[in-house]
């Protein structure tokens, strides 16, 4: 068993083995992700772009073959067939949606990343640009990423 701490303040949230879990922690409120390997839940950060827009980003392929993992998201409505469900996470709002025909506002750019990202997750590498405007072909290059690597 290992101790987990919070990063933000340093509160003991649990003790965990071999898990992922999110807590939120009591002391400051910060969310703490902690994911173990075998999990079968992947996730990469994103950089999604399009015409003057940056959005940082969070997708999670919901699919796994652990059957408690597989009860919670069938119960929630979530698709594990085929290529199963993306949930992709605007990080700087906590928007989040797993259908991509249900984002408000800046709908072309999330729906169309998120269709992308459903088709392309097992190929992007975590920290990839997805560039709608590449993807549509209005560019010839993709966008390189603000990150300035």
């Amino acid at each position: 068993m290992q101790d987990v701490r919070c990063a933000a303040c340093g509160a003991k949230l649990c003790e965990m083995d071999n898990k992922q879990v999110e807590i939120r922690c009591h002391s400051c409120k910060s969310d703490v992700l902690i994911s173990r390997t075998g999990t079968g839940l992947d996730m990469k950060f994103l950089e999604i772009r399009d015409s003057a827009t940056c959005i940082p980003a969070l997708a999670i392929k919901l699919n796994s073959a652990d059957e408690t993992y597989r009860y919670f998201l069938k119960r929630a409505g979530y698709s594990l067939e085929g290529m199963g469900s993306i949930e992709l996470i605007k990080l700087s709002t906590g928007e989040a949606n797993y259908d991509p025909f249900c984002w408000d506002g800046n709908s072309r750019t999330m729906r169309l990343a998120h269709v992308y990202i459903k088709g392309a997750f097992d190929a992007l590498v975590n920290g990839e640009v997805v560039d709608v405007e590449y993807i549509l072909g209005e560019t010839k290059e993709p966008k390189v990423s603000e990150r300035g690597e």
